[in-house]
């Protein structure tokens, strides 16, 4: 079909052709409820770290209000998903060509908001899981070259996460972000009017609020401990199922190389982002082929990169609590000065320095080291978490040094022990 025919469809052929009106639908009443249900939990929470988790405690336990925030929960949780499915829809039927590139623009928008409000939305509660996956999502950023440590601090306040960033969270969550979800939830419509379609399908509307019901009925919004200071830099979190994809990219990435973190975490995903609202005007040819194989392209990427990460997925439900296997020293352990100054060079060569800084010297993605030795005084323990990082630290993203010989590997330990706040 050429792209003349395309710009001269009918309202009635352009709906039956691409847009799956249904799926609008369900995304629009699905964000309303969404917002609905937030800004009944805004008067009782309580956005200070002395009292987000209390009153999020007080919220889940107190009934009806314990029931709003499951719905809350699994209704945003829905979104990301109906947002997804959507677009891969609609790449699949073509509905970004014209005269439909605004509606497609602003189903963009909407599930970018709703991505955007659910990584803010999770660290509310402030407990230990939200508050070091905020310190590992403002280290993706800080990956960044260049501008990272600008816009990690932009992001968290502050040079690391604590009471600012959950001041700044709770603002563009409940402000910013809630501003931009009304805007497009009267947007879409009439834009969706203009081009003939009708969003007015009931069987859409109760769909998926009887998935969220009955989810929330059946299934508790995740609760933790209570985060505490010790929690604003510590990177060993889970990954939770929506940034599963940018986890795999990151891991993929870093299995290149530990400096390439950021083309995964920050490029590939701008790319990808760029070229959805690119489309549009990308797509000249007007064959249902090509964009049916780019749909399927990007549903089989997404499953792929669902699958990488899977396997270090937090849990969805229930008490969601990261442990972590701390190291210390055995008794009449010996540490070695020849090895540790093997293992500093150890260190410079396999890049551990592009990822980690020493007193203020080195890479921002993991980290910091230059105390090490105080938090994991044990050579074991170490040589244990250098072979399968993810193994002794769940949720690390670290890289396994699996080609290394013994003998550095444990010099490499040796050094890392030796790291008790004065290295330099």
């Amino acid at each position: 079909m050429c792209v003349n025919c395309i710009t001269r469809m009918t309202n009635d052929d352009y709906e039956k052709r691409a847009w799956n009106t249904g799926l609008i639908t369900a995304m629009l009443w699905t964000a309303g409820l969404a917002l609905l249900t937030g800004l009944a939990l805004f008067a009782p929470y309580k956005p200070d770290v002395k009292t987000a988790y209390s009153s999020v405690a007080m919220i889940t336990h107190g009934g009806f209000l314990g029931f709003v925030r499951n719905l809350h929960h699994w209704l945003s949780a829905l979104l990301i998903v109906l947002g997804e499915i959507t677009l891969i829809v609609g790449i699949f039927r073509g509905a970004y060509r014209k005269p439909g590139q605004w509606l497609w623009l602003s189903v963009i928008g909407l599930f970018l908001v709703g991505l955007a409000s659910q990584i803010t939305g999770h660290l509310l509660p402030f407990d230990v899981q939200a508050v070091r996956t905020a310190v590992v999502e403002t280290s993706i950023a800080q990956n960044a070259p260049v501008v990272g440590v600008a816009q990690a601090n932009l992001m968290r306040g502050g040079p690391s996460v604590g009471p600012a960033t959950l001041h700044l969270w709770f603002v563009f969550h409940i402000a910013v972000f809630t501003v931009a979800l009304i805007a497009l939830l009267v947007t879409i419509p009439v834009l969706a009017k203009k081009l003939g379609l009708t969003l007015n399908k009931v069987a859409w509307v109760v769909a998926p609020l009887a998935v969220a019901i009955l989810a929330s009925a059946l299934l508790k919004a995740p609760l933790g401990n209570p985060a505490s200071a010790a929690d604003y830099n510590d990177f060993t979190a889970l990954p939770e199922w929506y940034i599963l994809p940018l986890h795999s990219l990151l891991t993929l990435s870093q299995s290149v190389s530990p400096g390439m973190a950021f083309v995964g975490t920050m490029v590939i995903p701008a790319l990808a982002i760029l070229l959805l609202i690119a489309l549009p005007w990308l797509d000249k040819t007007g064959h249902a082929a090509w964009s049916r194989g780019l749909g399927t392209v990007g549903a089989l990427c997404l499953i792929i990169l669902l699958a990488i990460g899977g396997k270090d997925l937090a849990p969805p439900v229930g008490n969601q609590i990261v442990a972590s296997s701390r190291g210390t020293a055995s008794a009449g352990q010996k540490i070695d000065s020849k090895l540790i100054a093997q293992g500093r060079n150890v260190f410079s060569a396999q890049g551990c320095g592009d990822c980690h800084s020493i007193a203020g010297k080195g890479g921002k993605i993991g980290p910091e080291l230059t105390a090490e030795g105080t938090k994991n005084a044990s050579v074991d323990w170490q040589i244990k978490h250098l072979e399968n990082p993810p193994a002794v630290t769940p949720g690390s993203t670290m890289p396994k040094f699996a080609n290394v010989k013994p003998a550095d590997l444990s010099a490499l330990a040796q050094y890392l022990v030796s790291l008790n706040g004065k290295s330099k």
